[in-house]
């Protein structure tokens, strides 16, 4: 007798891209209704477990909530998505550095003061690759390594 089992709450080997978890899905496996926090975390939550078990099948998507809805992104759609969130996140990190540069180290011990400088500059500096990446200054140029022949070889 073979048995059929239904992977719980989703099988993710299933999905696909271009796939929509409904909001009635979302709800029961949430136990919560759209509008709650226990509904937001666990949509967001489940989205993220999405995306981990598909990257571990090195099949990885892009997971989206829309309108109390998750949806696997296609991908046309994940590259204009993941270029903004790309985007949100570099302009988060220059205004955290900018926060970074108004600390008053006055009270700072020495060495507070070394760690704190020292972030400021590693900091500084990945602002700095990324600004001149997008203008287009700053291409990173490909690893050269010779590649190793067998032993005794001379060709």
């Amino acid at each position: 007798m073979i048995m059929e089992t239904n992977r719980y709450p989703i099988d993710f080997e299933a999905l696909e891209k271009g796939d929509i978890i409904p909001l009635e899905k979302l709800e029961q496996i949430t136990q919560a209704k759209k509008g709650t926090e226990t509904f937001a975390f666990g949509a967001l939550q489940l989205a993220a477990s999405i995306m981990k078990a598909k990257d571990d099948m090195n099949e990885p998507v892009t997971v989206k909530y829309n309108k109390g809805t998750l949806v696997v992104l296609e991908d046309l759609e994940a590259s204009y998505y993941n270029d903004n969130v790309v985007t949100r996140g570099i302009r988060k990190i220059a205004r955290g550095f900018k926060r970074m540069l108004s600390v008053d180290t006055k009270e700072f011990d020495t060495d507070q003061k070394d760690l704190h400088y020292r972030k400021l500059e590693t900091n500084g500096k990945y602002l700095q690759a990324i600004k001149l990446i997008r203008k287009g200054k700053l291409i990173l140029p490909a690893h050269n390594r010779a590649t190793p022949g067998l032993p005794g070889n001379t060709e």
